[in-house]
C-alpha cells in the first residue's frame, strides 16, 4: 500500500492530510482509504463526441453543409458515451431541423418548378 488517496468523486488525487478533497469539495460519506500504488486512476468518461457534435450544429447555422457531420457525430455520440447525452440532443435536433428545412425548401422549389408555365411555342 501506498499513501496515496484517491477522491470517490472526481478520481483527482488527494493529499495526505485531506479532509475533503480540494478539487471538487466532496467529503465522502466514509473515511478515505489509501489505494495500491498499482492501481491505475480511473480514466473520466468523455465527452468529446457529444460536445464536438453541438458546436459543429451551432456552426451549421453559419456554414449549412458543417449540419452532416454534426447529424452523423451526434448519433454515435448518443450511441457511445454515456455522459453528454444532453449536447448530443441539442445537436442532433438542430441539425435535424436544419436538414428538415433543406427538404422542405427542395419540394417547394420542385413543385414550382413542375407547376411554372409552360411556353406556348
Amino acid at each position: 500500500m501506498s499513501d496515496r488517496r484517491i477522491c470517490e468523486y472526481c478520481r483527482s488525487e488527494l493529499p495526505p492530510d485531506a479532509v475533503c478533497c480540494p478539487y471538487c469539495g466532496a467529503e465522502p460519506a466514509t473515511p478515505l482509504t489509501p489505494v495500491p500504488a498499482t492501481q491505475p486512476f480511473a480514466v473520466p468518461q468523455s465527452t468529446t463526441l457529444s460536445i464536438t457534435a453541438f458546436v459543429l450544429a451551432l456552426v451549421g447555422f453559419a456554414v449549412i453543409i458543417t449540419f452532416i457531420p454534426a447529424l452523423i457525430v451526434g448519433l454515435i455520440a448518443l450511441k457511445k458515451e454515456p455522459k453528454g447525452k444532453v449536447f448530443a440532443w441539442i445537436a442532433v435536433g438542430i441539425s435535424g431541423g436544419i436538414l428538415l428545412i433543406i427538404v422542405v425548401l427542395m419540394i417547394i422549389a420542385l413543385i414550382q418548378i413542375a407547376a411554372a408555365p409552360k411556353p406556348w411555342y
